[in-house]
């Protein structure tokens, strides 16, 4: 009569237990199973050279092996932590309970001393802020100068840079884009040309041959500009008119002056990308 009742309690008290130990277990075997697998699977393919059957079967070995260890120390662990647990529990509690006055007056001891040391320092602190403000006011009025020149050097080699790079890859394409035919029919040229030395892009469209236009173009400016891109579409209005919207806030004039040349833009390498990329 005394067992039955008190069967619920028994297994009221271990359900905790059996719930951490399996959900440890099967942490700790999953965490087990895929170290076998990486380990003996890496040490596998070094050995030879390849994944064959005997890796793939010794990687299943190894996983199942350290898959049963993983789980074993899994499940310990989290039965031990839940037995554990309610035992310190009272003792970090009671610990909390005895630090947490001490703490409280060391705290409003403190207090009194911090506030006095602040009030003391505060007008140092802005004497001291008051003398080297304008020291430092010298030395960045003397500094921004200099700072300014290395950013402005460093600058100018790197669109140095660009531009001879930029000179570089359009020579090459101008092998390709020079040999092309004028258009016939329906068809167009919707072009992409570079003038590195101004920084600038011009997005347009044309049925001549290539060089023909690039030449016309250079005339123009009166300076070096090369293709980026040719792209050959019958449907060239829509395809220009969509690369002008596109970039319309980057739409600029060239600095020539009297080139009559329009559609010049200031574009980075990603949009130009973009363009050439329709």
């Amino acid at each position: 009569m005394i067992v039955l009742p008190a069967i619920p309690v028994v297994v009221a008290a271990l359900t905790p237990i059996v719930e951490a130990i399996a959900v440890s277990a099967i942490v700790g075997g999953v965490i087990g199973a895929g170290t076998g697998v990486v380990g003996c699977g890496v040490s596998g393919i070094q050995e030879h050279g390849e994944i064959n059957r005997e890796v793939i079967e010794n990687s299943a070995h190894c996983a199942a092996k350290s898959g049963a260890e993983g789980a074993l120390v899994g499940g310990a662990v989290g039965g031990v932590g839940v037995v554990v647990a309610p035992v310190l529990a009272p003792a970090l509690g009671a610990v909390d309970d005895v630090a947490r006055p001490v703490i409280q007056v060391v705290d409003d001891a403190a207090r009194p001393a911090i506030g006095a040391v602040d009030d003391a320092a505060r007008p140092i602190v802005q004497v001291v802020d008051d003398a080297t403000r304008p020291v430092l006011q010298v030395v960045d009025d003397a500094v921004r100068p200099v700072v300014n020149r290395v950013r402005n050097g460093a600058k100018s080699v790197s669109n140095g840079v660009a531009s001879a790079f930029n000179r570089v890859r359009n020579g090459w394409n101008a092998r390709f884009f020079n040999r092309l035919p004028a258009a016939s029919g329906t068809e167009r040229y919707v072009y992409v040309i570079d003038d590195a030395a101004n920084g600038l892009h011009k997005i347009g469209m044309t049925t001549k041959q290539p060089k023909i236009r690039l030449d016309q173009i250079s005339n123009g400016v009166k300076s070096k500009v090369d293709y980026v891109c040719i792209i050959k579409t019958d449907n060239t209005s829509g395809l220009e008119g969509i690369l002008h919207n596109m970039f319309t806030r980057q739409r600029t004039n060239h600095p020539t002056p009297h080139s009559g040349m329009t559609e010049w833009f200031v574009l980075s390498a990603a949009q130009v990308a973009a363009a050439c990329g329709h």
